[in-house]
């Protein structure tokens, strides 16, 4: 499963890169709006920040504006950058061309089935279902992605699933469950799947045992009692 953040803080980018093995970053206008940046000053910043890609979302209405978007995106560095598309009728025409092209994209803003087989037989690198968005209508978002990876396998179609608005550890756990092939979160959703009460306690109690028996808490410890 390929790991991405889904935030533009280059602070909290860094902070994640520590720990977690990032294979990139995603974002979308929202998420660039709150950090106050030039955005094709931010890209540079977060190229510089992560490793692997960095998805940015065009702006444009049209097919041509979103390819010219798409293009100019891509041109910052080609081999890192991938245009993020929305899942509309010109986005999917602007998909089309820059996959005949060569251009690697990711389609957003998916609810169903549907949108995101037409989006991989359009030709995108990554179909993007949003979660937690289909969970908040009623209906289970990571059964979507479930029933998306088997369509994509049926028709072989190479197109990879990024799970996207991943806002907690039961849809993360049934994410991987059914082989996801990407997800993105912010750091918080992350720091959820890891931190577990019953590995706390287990540290906890690891710590206990050995202060029981040495003088201090480091490797090179006397025994209590044990003359220096």
């Amino acid at each position: 499963m390929e790991f991405y953040a889904d935030i533009a803080d280059v602070r909290q980018i860094k902070a994640l890169q520590a720990w977690l093995p990032l294979d990139g970053v995603t974002t979308n206008p929202t998420i660039v709006a709150k950090e106050k940046k030039e955005l094709f000053r931010l890209i540079e910043e977060l190229l510089a920040a992560c490793t692997g890609t960095v998805h940015v979302q065009t702006l444009g209405y049209s097919a041509d504006e979103i390819v010219a978007d798409a293009k100019r995106l891509a041109a910052v560095e080609p081999a890192r950058i991938i245009p993020k598309i929305p899942v509309t009728q010109a986005g999917l025409a602007a998909v089309r061309q820059l996959s005949a092209e060569g251009i690697r994209t990711t389609v957003t803003g998916i609810v169903t089935v549907a949108q995101g087989l037409i989006a991989a037989k359009a030709g995108a690198t990554y179909v993007a279902p949003y979660v937690n968005w289909v969970d908040n209508i009623e209906r289970s978002g990571t059964e979507v992605v479930a029933e998306l990876l088997t369509a994509l396998e049926e028709y072989d179609f190479a197109s990879k699933v990024l799970a996207a608005s991943v806002k907690s550890a039961r849809q993360f756990r049934e994410l991987v469950a059914f082989g996801t092939h990407a997800v993105t979160m912010p750091p918080e959703t992350y720091a959820l799947v890891l931190e577990h009460p019953l590995t706390d306690q287990a540290l906890q109690r690891f710590e206990e045992s050995w202060r029981s028996a040495f003088a201090e808490y480091r490797l090179d410890s006397k025994l209590r009692g044990q003359n220096s």
